[in-house]
């Protein structure tokens, strides 16, 4: 067999990119209230109820909201925090909309998520 040669501007995708465009994707518009968890967690609870986004926590959905949220209106205070600034940047460059894939995000995005979550507070103010 001969080499396939891909037509001009194919994107080869990678096994993880191949399954989010098989599955199911949440697109969330950014909104200053996703500052608050609880807010988060409402969000997630009801993209979960409406089948929306499958083999997802709560949690995890709340925790990718809120770390989104928290890069886009408040990038300098996660930054203050210890959050890596080009971590923090990544994030904030997919922040709007939010794309939240079943199955969740990759294992470094995911930890980054759950690392402002915990080091954030509940609700941050907007600057």
């Amino acid at each position: 067999m001969k080499n396939f040669i891909f037509p001009k501007g194919t994107v080869i995708l990678t096994n993880e990119e191949q399954e989010k465009r098989i599955c199911g994707v949440a697109h969330v518009e950014m909104n200053p209230l996703y500052l608050a968890k609880s807010a988060c967690e409402i969000k997630a609870a009801q993209l979960i109820a409406t089948k929306q986004v499958t083999r997802m926590s709560v949690l995890g959905i709340a925790q990718e909201i809120f770390a989104h949220a928290c890069a886009y209106y408040a990038s300098s205070t996660i930054i203050a925090l210890g959050v890596d600034s080009s971590k923090v940047n990544e994030i904030k460059s997919r922040a709007n909309p939010i794309d939240i894939a079943d199955g969740g995000d990759s294992v470094n995005r995911k930890a980054i998520y759950r690392l402002i979550w915990q080091v954030t507070p509940s609700i941050i103010s907007q600057i």
